[in-house]
């Protein structure tokens, strides 16, 4: 584990960390799987341990902060992640074919999808449109905001932002 502050936003440690996370020796299961096995533990809170390794008020990576690259951020272009296959996927690539604007698209099937997807959600903890927790395609990042499913109210949102 990493303080978010700096493995969430920096391209060297999320390289490690999508490296972990698309290796084959990580098993997943579903979060509905997950909790039907997790045991509780109960415990006085003075037998708690404590965390005193990293000192999150200061920290001091090897590699100085300002000297990591960040992760990629939206800038002026509309970033989708999508399947291709679904009516609101659809919906979508067909408004944004008419849009005069850059355009960055990402299939479910292409190479490092999800390790991608995740550099970009990391940044937006919530989405905005159809699901406000990432539940639906296409998944759309433009100007600062994130927009999960497509409809009309996610058009709208969209060519406000694009038009600012």
């Amino acid at each position: 584990m990493s303080h978010p502050h700096i493995g969430g936003t920096k391209v060297g440690y999320w390289n490690v960390y999508a490296d972990a996370l698309e290796s084959p020796a990580v098993e997943w299961r579903s979060f509905e799987d997950w909790l039907d096995h997790v045991a509780v533990v109960t415990r006085p809170y003075a037998d708690i341990p404590e965390n005193r390794e990293v000192q999150y008020l200061d920290p001091t990576p090897v590699v100085p902060l300002d000297q990591l690259q960040d992760l990629p951020a939206v800038g002026e272009k509309l970033v989708m992640f999508h399947n291709g296959l679904g009516p609101m996927c659809k919906d979508a690539q067909d408004f944004l074919a008419g849009l005069d604007y850059p355009l960055e698209e990402h299939l479910i099937g292409d190479k490092n999808f999800h390790s991608l997807l995740d550099r970009y959600r990391i940044q937006f903890p919530q989405s905005e449109g159809v699901s406000d927790a990432y539940e639906y395609f296409p998944i759309i990042f433009v100007k600062g905001r994130a927009f999960s499913g497509f409809d009309k109210a996610v058009r709208t949102a969209i060519e406000a932002e694009i038009d600012q």
